[in-house]
């Protein structure tokens, strides 16, 4: 637990050498784009629709190095042909919820969850309440169910009505409630933004409670009216202890570069952070960067406006000063440092023998550019790709990208839809 604490709060950034790795799976759902995609219970991927030209209604799991075509599972209806909607992880499988089915058509409302021994299994008539009807929401599994943020009302492609509603899908009851939350403590509405869910920092990633979530872009008006900010969810002391959203703050006066605002894409929770490639930042220009945000640089997942005076008090109750071995003994201690206002840099500067000066105890999280498509197996300049997190008998734990379109920079050429499977090692995540 010391080593995954020390890890998880120092924020080890991606290795120099981090690269994406194409996969060589014995079989592969075809190319796609904007299909439902999320991790499962046991360390597999659920992938589910998407657009190829058409919309698409199969089913595949990828589980120990291989996808495996689980359409026919059970003997039930399965869900309509559909792209943008979203999924993600529910007891053993999953809960799907809206998207469209065609470009004509209007968003659905409609949920279903899917069993690894019953297949699909539609809820939506035996639910008395349900979110709206939507499409390019995003859902992440929090403790006690799924959570689901955003979306648009469109009616066909040219018309996006941002939403900004919160709603959460209960593991016990498995029934729809409307969440209380709205801006400051919420993002703003928004469509094509995505989210990842992970363990704060001192828990073990395979030990569940998966309570702080990232947030990032999406659109608003127009598919050029992008968001660049990025939001955690987490219980926040401001709102008693109840899960909110706050918003990410530079911890320097001279922040690291972030990446460029977009839409259409999809991240993914990777070691104590999240991982994310590409995505459209125009009409038909689509980005070719991978990035890693470590929400723990400076936490202040419990704190208001803590001081680096009551942190020292805090410390000196706890830790020598000097050395590594200060700096050792404030990382097994830093669950409760944290509670008692401090940042990592109070930490830092403490052990250092250091005034610490000029930090934002209200900021949260970092980016850091980790990879461009010049290097490497990069996925390139592709738009609405999938990707989630896997634990994998071979591979090990880490993401796993599949699909998207990809949009040449230089042209206005829409290419084929990508279907190749590709990796990222968690080794190379925060």
């Amino acid at each position: 637990m010391t080593r995954l604490l020390a890890l998880g709060i120092l924020g080890l950034a991606a290795t120099a050498h981090a690269q994406w790795t194409v996969l060589a799976p014995k079989s592969a759902p075809i190319g796609r784009t904007v299909a439902c995609f999320t991790n499962i219970k046991g360390g597999g991927a659920l992938l589910f629709g998407g657009s190829a030209g058409a919309m698409l209604s199969d089913t595949w799991l990828w589980q120990d190095g291989d996808w495996h075509n689980v359409s026919g599972l059970g003997k039930g209806a399965t869900p309509p042909g559909r792209a943008l909607g979203a999924m993600a992880a529910h007891k053993d499988g999953v809960v799907l919820f809206g998207g469209y089915e065609s470009v004509a058509a209007s968003s659905n409302n409609d949920t279903w969850v899917w069993d690894p021994t019953t297949g699909w299994t539609e809820l939506t008539h035996q639910l008395s309440v349900a979110p709206p009807a939507r499409s390019y929401h995003t859902m992440a599994a929090i403790e006690g169910g799924v959570y689901l943020f955003g979306g648009t009302a469109r009616t066909d492609e040219a018309h996006d009505t941002a939403i900004g509603d919160s709603w959460l899908f209960s593991d016990t009851e498995s029934t729809w409630t409307q969440l209380d939350l709205a801006p400051p403590q919420a993002p703003p509405a928004r469509w094509g933004h995505s989210m990842a869910c992970s363990p704060p920092a001192w828990l073990d990633p395979d030990a569940g409670g998966e309570t702080s979530c990232t947030l990032f872009g999406g659109a608003a008006l127009s598919e050029d009216d992008h968001f660049d900010d990025t939001w955690v969810f987490h219980p926040m002391q401001a709102n008693d202890g109840k899960l909110g959203w706050q918003k990410s703050q530079p911890a320097v006066a001279d922040p690291p570069p972030k990446p460029a605002g977009r839409w259409s894409f999809q991240i993914a929770s990777c070691g104590a952070g999240t991982l994310m490639a590409g995505g459209s930042i125009g009409y038909r220009i689509c980005a070719d960067d991978t990035w890693t945000f470590n929400a723990t640089v400076f936490p202040s997942v419990w704190t208001s406006n803590g001081t680096s005076a009551s942190c020292e008090s805090a410390l000196k109750s706890s830790c020598p000063p000097g050395g590594k071995a200060c700096t050792a003994c404030a990382a097994a201690e830093y669950k409760d440092l944290v509670r008692l206002g401090c940042v990592w840099a109070d930490a830092t500067a403490y052990c250092e023998g250091k005034t610490n000066k000029g930090i934002n105890h209200d900021a949260i999280g970092e980016w850091k550019r980790a990879q461009d498509a010049a290097t490497g197996a990069h996925p390139g300049y592709l738009g609405g790709a999938m990707m989630a997190r896997v634990t994998d008998s071979s591979l090990g734990k880490g993401v796993l990208h599949f699909g998207g379109t990809s949009f040449s920079p230089t042209s206005n050429h829409i290419g084929p839809a990508d279907n190749v499977t590709r990796f990222w090692p968690a080794s190379s995540c925060p």
